[in-house]
């Protein structure tokens, strides 16, 4: 019994010894202003890779949501983790839960893409384009809506 009971103690304790301290946590605050209405929501999305980006939300690392008031809302992602990210967001008006687009494919709602990348005449944004490095507790981006 004391055995088990020093095996159990020993599995509580030296896990919290092991842990890796140099795994930095950080926060991705965007404001994002200048939004036609306060119809819908913003949709936001932060991926980590290409794999999917901008608007996959299956491939994203987090997704968040927000309502808006007065033209503005604030999004948080909180605990990511040190690295490269891009990040989407939407003006979804219509609650689709997606950017809906006209017949050629171009959006009919607004959007923003981290580095206001824009992507080209005949492609979407660039993952490598809109990517920015999170190193440091706090990351602050601004996300000013062009309709």
């Amino acid at each position: 019994m004391k055995i088990m009971i020093s095996l159990l103690l020993t599995c509580l304790i030296v896990p919290a010894a092991f842990c890796d301290s140099t795994e930095e946590l950080a926060t991705i605050r965007i404001y994002i202003s200048n939004l036609r209405n306060d119809e819908g929501q913003i949709a936001a999305l932060l991926f980590s890779s290409s794999d999917g980006f901008p608007g996959d939300k299956s491939k994203a690392v987090m997704t968040l949501t927000s309502s808006i008031e007065n033209g503005e809302t604030v999004i948080e992602f909180t605990g990511v983790l040190h690295g490269e990210y891009a990040v989407s967001v939407i003006h979804d008006q219509d609650m689709s839960e997606s950017l809906n687009t006209n017949f050629v494919g171009a959006p009919t709602e607004g959007y923003w893409i981290s580095n206001n990348e824009r992507g080209g005449v005949f492609g979407g944004p660039n993952y490598d384009n809109a990517a920015f490095t999170v190193s440091t507790p706090s990351v602050v981006l601004i996300a000013h809506f062009d309709y």
